[in-house]
């Protein structure tokens, strides 16, 4: 395979855009936390959120690293972050305020089971991917 300027300057912007989604997953998935520390004076979770966020921006970049863990990046991720917001959410979902700043937070009776089944099917999700590019890997090195 010809590794050209063009095709390098493909891969650096394809790296970069990985890089950007993976920090924007981050971000997004513990700013909740990080908020809903603050709404509740609670210095574990205020500390949480950009410990987190860091831990998953470090770990997809532990894996971005070898090219050969390149197809478990996207289900370690849906594993990872739907996993810690599974957990957190359960912790928390009783001192959650139906308000913060004058906003609702949408807490009703039945958001939580709709929470953890959204989060269970990411993480349930993640793990099923996981398995399926395992088999296409190992189906394609047979092939080889």
């Amino acid at each position: 395979m010809i590794d050209s300027p063009m095709h390098q300057s493909s891969r650096k912007a394809t790296a970069r855009s990985i890089r950007s989604g993976v920090a924007g997953a981050a971000i997004g998935s513990t700013a909740w936390l990080l908020i809903l520390g603050l709404a509740i004076s609670d210095p574990l979770l205020i500390a949480a959120a950009p410990v987190l966020a860091l831990l998953t921006i470090v770990g997809a970049e532990g894996i971005m690293r070898r090219p050969e863990r390149h197809p478990i990046l996207t289900p370690s991720l849906f594993v990872w972050i739907g996993g810690f917001n599974l957990l957190f959410l359960n912790l928390y979902f009783e001192e959650i305020p139906k308000h913060v700043a004058g906003i609702s937070t949408g807490k009703t009776p039945n958001v939580r089971l709709l929470l953890n089944v959204m989060l269970a099917s990411i993480v349930i999700g993640g793990i099923l991917m996981f398995f399926s590019r395992r088999r296409q890997t190992h189906q394609a090195q047979e092939r080889a």
